[in-house]
């Protein structure tokens, strides 16, 4: 067996041996009695500091004191950055982090309870919190059946499933807020997750409180203007996804444009897909184009003048700062059949031109750039369909809504 078969082997076997040596514990956890405003957040299967729950966080450091809150993160520079700043982080496989989480009052995640913070929080006794990460254009949860849960599984897949739930019942996570930002989508997310409606509360997603208050510096300098590419996720963890060759796209031609209005081009890439080696070597050296690299973008968010994108949910979020949008959906048809399905028609929940190749991209970004916004009425009408609240006290709602189930 070669070391590149071995090393991704090792690293199952040894997550399978976690999760049934969390079983009993999962069971004896419902006996635990839980330490009063003891909250614990986690985000991004542990891998970055981030997200909902990151603003959440930071929200219940500043104005409430009184409780005690704990970042859990796989990552050990973020533990230790984190201590730096004063705020308490623990990762999340060592024995602290094991006894906060028995012990958690109000557990917080953007993904999964098992995999952002641990399996043994039990919904009976910790106030469970789902706030996901991006209102949903793509088909989530339950509702994926292509991607996550797919419906032609052959009888042994869909005998592995039904085993795993059996034996680890963390496994199917119960919920007792999961948040999103209008009545439109609250029967999505009850569907996505199997749960009631009226476990689905309207509260605006924290992380947009940081688009009314930026804490972060711009990215570019003072006087010219940043636009960014943020493409979704496509296929499996750690596949490429070249976007950018095929599409016919020339730096030259990009740098020429951005020049002409002094502007600069970001590439926040899905954190889970990568661009092939030569695509990433060719824009190292470029002058205006750069890729964005941060673990968090809506620190920075507000500074950006123009988003492209193709079914990123970050778009929904864009809307609230009433900029343009360009959706280029290079790959439209081969992404609805290749990987997942919208809840929505496409054309009539994203207002902005549509442009198929870089060609086209860099015409519509120059006109955009020179002043020109003919979807500015569109882009209320959607922002209206899918934000209840515009305002910057999305944390304060979730934090009310956790103290009302406590």
């Amino acid at each position: 067996m070669n070391q590149s078969t071995f090393g991704p082997m090792l690293s199952k076997l040894c997550k399978w041996w976690y999760y049934f040596l969390q079983i009993p514990l999962y069971g004896l956890s419902r006996w635990v009695p839980p330490r009063r405003r003891l909250w614990v957040f986690g985000a991004w299967q542990g891998e970055r500091y981030a997200d909902n729950s990151r603003y959440l966080f930071e929200y219940v450091v500043r104005h409430h004191p009184e409780i005690e809150a704990v970042w859990f993160s796989a990552n050990r520079h973020i533990v230790d950055e984190l201590r730096q700043q004063g705020r308490t982080a623990v990762r999340i496989n060592s024995l602290r982090a094991l006894l906060l989480a028995l012990r958690a009052e109000v557990a917080v995640v953007t993904h999964s309870l098992r995999t952002d913070i641990q399996p043994l929080i039990h919904p009976r006794k910790t106030c469970t919190v789902q706030l996901w990460h991006g209102i949903p254009l793509k088909k989530i949860g339950y509702d994926d059946t292509k991607f996550t849960y797919p419906v032609q599984q052959s009888y042994r897949q869909r005998l592995k499933t039904r085993i795993i739930e059996l034996l680890f019942p963390f496994w199917r996570e119960q919920y007792g807020i999961i948040a999103t930002t209008s009545q439109n989508l609250v029967p999505i997310f009850a569907s996505a997750f199997r749960h009631p409606e009226r476990r689905v509360r309207v509260t605006g997603y924290p992380r947009n409180d940081a688009l009314f208050h930026p804490e972060a510096p711009s990215p570019v300098p003072t006087g010219e203007r940043a636009v960014i590419y943020m493409p979704t996720f496509r296929g499996g963890m750690g596949t490429e996804s070249d976007l950018f060759t095929p599409y016919g796209f020339s730096i030259a031609d990009a740098e020429a444009v951005l020049g002409r209005h002094k502007a600069h081009l970001f590439l926040r890439l899905h954190p889970v897909n990568r661009p092939p080696l030569e695509i990433q070597q060719a824009i190292a050296r470029s002058t205006r184009i750069h890729f964005f690299n941060e673990g968090d973008i809506y620190s920075r968010l507000a500074y950006f003048d123009v988003l492209i994108t193709d079914f990123s949910s970050v778009y929904f979020d864009f809307l609230l700062l009433n900029r343009p949008i360009i959706f280029a959906p290079f790959d439209l048809e081969a992404y609805l059949q290749r990987d997942r399905e919208l809840y929505f028609d496409y054309d009539e929940v994203t207002p902005g031109p549509k442009v198929f190749d870089w060609k086209a991209l860099l015409a519509v970004l120059e006109s955009t750039l020179a002043g020109q916004d003919p979807y500015r009425e569109a882009r209320a009408a959607v922002l209206q369909r899918f934000h209840e609240y515009q305002d910057d006290h999305s944390s304060e709602r979730v934090v009310r809504e956790i103290l009302r189930l406590l």
